[in-house]
């Protein structure tokens, strides 16, 4: 039988087609550029207008190590991912093969990545995937900043806080939007503010803008979100001084510099 290596490197009888597996926070989706529906590996891929620009290989020194999808802006996975404000993950493999292999077992994975942005043009929602050792060779070592506001992040090896000490399990009551009412918040008034919600049922988390009296303000409504899924509310901090040494009990551990004057003499008059 002829093999994918056959198709692939001949000068006349390649027909391939490709597969795109979104796998993401919500569901996955399977979408081909065929012009017909196809099963790929045992899953049944649906027929889509999508594009993708040219696949680039190259090391860690070379730019443009992405590529481009474009999508109908009436995808079911369009609708649920490119317009949140907060973005879920989403992954995407591409799998090819050719007409005349058998595309349960001779297929390749081309291409794999995570989604990183959307933009829309008209009907059409632009996707951008770096690959995955680009991504991976982009990097950056951390640096800490002589400024007021505290370096660290909340409960990370150097804040030395435990997340779990200030950490609230409980059930959602009511969702109205992005107000959420649940069965017992455990802090004080706005004691959570600048933390986050996270549907452990769904896997889902927002940032916590205010909790009064059993009632979660979030900045973005949750996707997916039903009465009587578990929550979990962890305490937020604004990274001042203050905070950390009243709220925390932690100044010793405080990564700023408090007393860096708030004026810059140099762009403003002594």
């Amino acid at each position: 039988m002829t093999t994918y290596e056959d198709y692939e490197y001949s000068s006349h009888d390649g027909s391939p087609v490709e597969v795109y597996k979104f796998t993401g926070t919500f569901q996955n989706y399977y979408y081909t550029n065929a012009e017909q529906d196809v099963t790929v590996d045992g899953q049944l891929y649906t027929a889509s207008l999508i594009k993708r620009k040219e696949l680039n290989v190259g090391t860690q020194e070379d730019s443009d190590l992405d590529i481009t999808l474009e999508l109908p802006s009436d995808l079911p996975l369009v609708l649920d991912y490119a317009y949140s404000v907060s973005p879920p993950d989403l992954t995407l493999e591409i799998l090819r093969y050719h007409e005349g292999t058998n595309p349960a077992t001779d297929w390749i994975i081309a291409w794999k990545g995570k989604i990183t942005s959307f933009s829309t043009s008209g009907d059409v929602v632009k996707a951008l995937v770096p690959s995955v050792f680009s991504v991976a060779m982009q990097g950056e070592i951390p640096s800490v900043a002589y400024q007021s506001p505290c370096n660290h992040r909340l409960f990370d090896d150097r804040c030395k806080l435990v997340a779990s000490s200030y950490q609230q399990d409980t059930t959602i009551l009511n969702i109205d939007g992005t107000t959420i009412s649940v069965a017992d918040d455990g802090f004080a008034d706005d004691y959570l503010q600048a933390g986050e919600i996270v549907n452990t049922t769904k896997g889902e988390r927002r940032l916590i803008v205010s909790n009064v009296a059993n009632v979660l303000l979030i900045n973005f409504p949750f996707y997916d979100a039903e009465v009587g899924d578990s929550v979990s509310l962890f305490v937020g901090c604004n990274h001042t001084y203050t905070a950390c040494k009243t709220k925390f009990n932690n100044s010793l551990n405080y990564g700023g510099f408090p007393f860096v004057p708030s004026d810059n003499p140099f762009e403003s008059e002594l």
